[in-house]
């Protein structure tokens, strides 16, 4: 199934359900609780806690945890669909954003100090 089609089922199934009128807070919560639900697949991991490696997926519940990566994305193209922006399009624009704030073969040390700095500029103009 391609982009298109996915939005024109998703507003389908909103609308029959009458739920193309929830506003976008309750939307952006919904993203945020969807987006613990796959942090709860995770929490509590020995190998990723103590090892610090990455969880193999083979130990979990993979149909669960990508259910739950549906559900935040259903919730962010209706969170989009309010807004009356366009997933796809915010997505590409912000990457060409963080391409040149953080251009391929930085290193973690001058990745952490960018961020400082792109934080403390954003504080500074508040």
């Amino acid at each position: 199934m391609n982009y298109k089609l996915l939005k024109k089922e998703l507003d389908i199934y909103r609308k029959a359900r009458g739920w193309d009128k929830n506003p976008p807070v309750d939307l952006a919560k919904s993203v945020i609780i969807e987006a613990a639900e796959i942090l709860e697949h995770f929490q509590w991991d020995e190998t990723l806690r103590l090892k610090g490696t990455e969880v193999s997926v083979k130990d979990k519940n993979l149909e669960e945890i990508s259910d739950e990566i549906a559900d935040v994305v259903i919730y962010l193209f209706a969170l989009c669909d309010q807004l009356n922006v366009d997933l796809v399009d915010i997505t590409a624009s912000k990457l060409e954003k963080v391409k040149l704030k953080y251009p391929a073969g930085i290193n973690d040390k001058d990745y952490m100090k960018r961020k400082m700095e792109y934080r403390k500029k954003r504080k500074g103009a508040k």
